[in-house]
């Protein structure tokens, strides 16, 4: 592939403005080169060139593939295999975990440009995805464990006539769920400063045989101290 090398260059260095490597392979001998300015990708020591672009992707995942996705390339991704694929259409993304620094780091194998009639070569990118993907899994962990509050709060509601989410350290609030009635009292159901919410709240709401007895036992510093002790604060 020496003769194709200026070519090859001239096409990594345009495709390389958004991929991390690029992959220039031969369908027919299977020789391939590679080009990356990636220097993590450098730090695997893959080879630059080859003679046996499957083989040496077999050879390669099994050195810095993450174990899980080592199948991916072992298995799926024969000569036959994707070349069936590409015959089909179906050629698309295929997301892996490289091991870069001791750490698994996602990566997307994309087909920039298949084989074409009178054309031996065909082109594969290589992009990180880690940043997308890790924003894209804790969005999904931030939605089940919304959902799982939900769940709990929706059965919490069914005891009590209103629930608050209290940040201690900031006094920031936020109502989960209140009765019809409780809501007609017009209290903030967010805000941030819970307890001097609540003390005007109970300034204007208690009942006036009860205000000097209560007020002074709904203050932050009456209210942590209990919890401290008894993880539960019943008024």
């Amino acid at each position: 592939m020496n003769s194709n090398q200026e070519i090859f260059n001239k096409i990594a260095e345009a495709l390389l403005i958004d991929y991390t490597s690029v992959y220039y392979v031969n369908a027919v001998t299977n020789e391939y080169v590679w080009f990356s300015k990636d220097d993590d990708f450098h730090s695997l020591c893959i080879a630059q060139t080859g003679d046996d672009f499957f083989a040496n992707l077999v050879r390669d995942a099994d050195k810095v593939i993450y174990e899980e996705d080592k199948h991916i390339f072992i298995e799926d991704m024969t000569k036959e295999k994707l070349f069936a694929r590409l015959e089909k259409g179906e050629m698309q993304s295929i997301e892996y975990r490289l091991m870069i620094n001791g750490r698994p780091v996602y990566h997307t194998l994309r087909l920039i440009r298949g084989p074409r009639d009178g054309d031996e070569y065909f082109i594969i990118g290589v992009l990180n995805i880690d940043k997308e993907v890790r924003r894209r899994q804790k969005e999904q962990q931030l939605m089940q464990q919304n959902r799982i509050y939900n769940q709990i709060a929706d059965s919490l509601a069914e005891h009590y006539d209103t629930l608050y989410y209290i940040d201690t350290d900031t006094d920031d609030y936020f109502e989960v769920s209140s009765s019809d009635v409780y809501k007609s009292l017009e209290i903030k159901p967010v805000g941030g400063d819970f307890f001097g919410e609540s003390a005007r709240n109970l300034g204007r709401l208690i009942h006036p045989d009860d205000a000097e007895r209560v007020m002074p036992l709904f203050t932050k510093p009456v209210i942590i101290e209990n919890l401290k002790k008894n993880k539960t604060y019943t008024l």
